[in-house]
């Protein structure tokens, strides 16, 4: 895969990512998805990483997760690995996504009502709304799939960004 610096239009990243565009619109002015790029009155353009991660953002609000903890995750915590995928400094990444929190005791972090970062063991904490995981060889699936009490939603980042740049370079529909 690669990283380039091609801008890509609104009407391109909605269409590579499976994004209507008024939902893209709205996640962007009630959600706070790339509050970077807010403002001004030129026409947006945005990366290969961010049409990315919008695709990421489909992929878990279509699988019930709400769309303010995606975005939140997708944009603060899968752009440095996203980038390392497209630029091959990282050659595979699953991620998985549950509602609750982890059945361990284990020291977590998590976000409270305030939307600060605390870390406490699970037991000391309240029950989350929704975890993430990054699942790698070291951890099996039935490993994971333990804490998650049944349920787990993966996305193979890897597999997700080449369907992204396969449809941007002309590749996919």
């Amino acid at each position: 895969m690669y990283l380039d610096d091609r801008p890509f239009t609104t009407s391109a990243l909605t269409a590579a990512a499976g994004c209507e565009p008024m939902t893209f619109r709205t996640w962007r002015n009630r959600n706070g998805l790339f509050p970077e790029i807010a403002g001004g009155r030129k026409w947006k353009r945005f990366t290969v990483v961010d049409v990315c991660i919008v695709r990421v953002i489909v992929a878990m609000t279509a699988h019930g997760l709400s769309a303010s903890h995606s975005i939140r995750f997708a944009q603060d915590d899968l752009r440095g690995t996203l980038e390392a995928l497209l630029t091959g400094d990282r050659h595979t990444c699953l991620v998985g996504f549950f509602i609750g929190g982890i059945q361990n005791d284990e020291p977590t972090g998590y976000y409270d009502e305030s939307g600060n970062f605390q870390i406490a063991k699970t037991k000391d904490r309240p029950e989350a709304s929704h975890s993430f995981i990054f699942l790698d060889d070291a951890v099996s699936l039935s490993e994971a799939m333990s804490m998650t009490k049944g349920i787990l939603t993966v996305i193979d980042l890897k597999a997700l960004a080449q369907q992204v740049i396969d449809f941007l370079d002309g590749r996919g529909a």
